[in-house]
């Protein structure tokens, strides 16, 4: 049988997690905590606010756009979870995600892409909008299925107005065109 056991912390005191042989165990130590905390969360599950049994607000906190957040020093409880996927690490002051960590005050990730840039043309981008899109992994931008159908509807479109403005400028020109002509009078007040 397994007998996992790992620390973690949580809200700065430290909880056990217990395997299912350790709760049955008689003399056994029980130190995880026991209340309950529910998070709402923004349209794309940035927490807003920690929830406790009570129904009270213990914690609210406001954000940028990018990411920088600010939170009431008196809350009884904090969270942190940042945007989805991120995880607030206090000793850095960026927010983790699983492959790269990124900045909130710069609205960037703090090393490229390791993907290369296929993803994005630019390496170290989060996401064109932080309202509608994330990037849970620090890979790739994930986004709605109305911004991905919107974006094939401006490919398809630079796709065909791409390729008949450059029908255009292959064809070869065969006339030349002809400059327009000047007045004796136009020749001292313009050069060409």
């Amino acid at each position: 049988m397994c007998h996992l056991r790992r620390r973690i912390r949580l809200l700065g005191r430290s909880t056990r997690i217990l395997s299912s042989d350790e709760r049955h165990e008689p003399n056994f130590p029980v130190d995880f905590d026991r209340r309950f905390f529910a998070i709402a969360t923004d349209l794309i599950g940035t927490p807003t606010e920690v929830i406790d049994e009570t129904g009270d607000i213990a914690w609210r906190t406001r954000s940028t756009l990018w990411g920088t957040t600010a939170w009431s020093r008196d809350s009884s409880t904090y969270t942190p979870l940042r945007f989805p996927g991120q995880y607030y690490d206090p000793e850095t002051g960026l927010h983790y995600n699983y492959f790269r960590h990124y900045h909130p005050e710069t609205g960037r990730y703090t090393s490229p892409d390791p993907l290369g840039l296929a993803p994005a043309p630019n390496p170290v981008a989060y996401v064109d909008n932080p309202h509608s899109g994330c990037d849970p992994l620090g890979l790739m931008p994930k986004y709605t299925k109305e911004e991905r159908a919107q974006k094939r509807i401006n490919k398809v479109w630079d796709d065909i107005v791409g390729s008949s403005r450059s029908s255009r400028t292959r064809t070869p020109c065969t006339t030349r065109r002809a400059r327009p002509r000047r007045s004796p009078s136009d020749r001292a007040t313009t050069s060409w």
